[in-house]
């Protein structure tokens, strides 16, 4: 559910009452099976891994990739990320694709001797 859903603004509440039982209860459930990893950060972690693949495209704004990984608002999305990766959305976009250029470059070099 959280993996076909997390781009909804899907809340852990809302699995909770899908399922039947008590938050609380999904959440000890939950830790139990899952070794420690909360249900709010799995859904957290799979919007911020799918925001990483989105910041590839140089077309989508930030706030457009916030939106379209279910964060409420970009600056939930800003301080999720930073919390989360250590570096700002911006910046990580930035060295990502310098990053990338840089690899593409040095191996395009190499064929090219």
């Amino acid at each position: 559910m959280m993996i076909e859903e997390f781009r909804e603004n899907i809340t852990v509440e809302a699995i909770a009452a899908r399922v039947g039982i008590h938050r609380s209860h999904l959440e000890r459930e939950w830790h139990q099976e899952c070794g420690g990893v909360a249900p709010k950060q799995l859904l957290i972690g799979l919007k911020l891994y799918y925001s990483t693949f989105l910041m590839q495209n140089n077309g989508l704004k930030l706030k457009d990739i916030a939106r379209l990984v279910g964060f409420a608002n970009e600056h939930e999305f800003y301080r999720s990320f930073h919390s989360h990766m250590g570096m700002t959305a911006s910046f990580y976009r930035r060295d990502r694709l310098f990053t990338d250029f840089a690899i593409y470059y040095w191996n395009w070099q190499r064929t090219k001797k």
